[in-house]
């Protein structure tokens, strides 16, 4: 099972690193800094913001593929509402002929 946060700091440093360069969650690395304050100077310190900064770009990678489908589902739906509201129109507009030529000659 994998050490909380709180347990990895007290950790010895090899096995402090190996459970830095692991993360899977930003969360997890931030709850190690709160922790483990002597980090600050050290080079687990920079492995784990470096490894908070990766967690936090792939995040937005996949927030970003996701916004980018959504967008394009979004167009082709507004695409086809738009053909709709001109067939719309044209509809609207062949019923009003009819009721003028109604109205003209009953």
């Amino acid at each position: 099972m994998r050490k909380t946060p709180l347990e990895i700091a007290s950790a010895p440093h090899e096995e402090r690193l190996d459970w830095i360069l692991t993360a899977t969650e930003p969360r997890e690395l931030h709850e190690l800094f709160r922790h483990a304050a002597v980090m600050t100077h050290s080079g687990d310190y920079l492995v784990a913001t470096n490894g908070i900064r990766i967690l936090v770009a792939e995040s937005q990678a996949k927030s970003a593929e996701k916004l980018e489908r959504q967008t394009d589902a979004l167009i082709k739906l507004t695409a086809g509402l738009y053909r709709l509201t001109w067939g719309l129109v044209i509809l609207t507009a062949g019923l009003l002929i009819l009721t003028a030529r109604l109205v003209v000659h009953p």
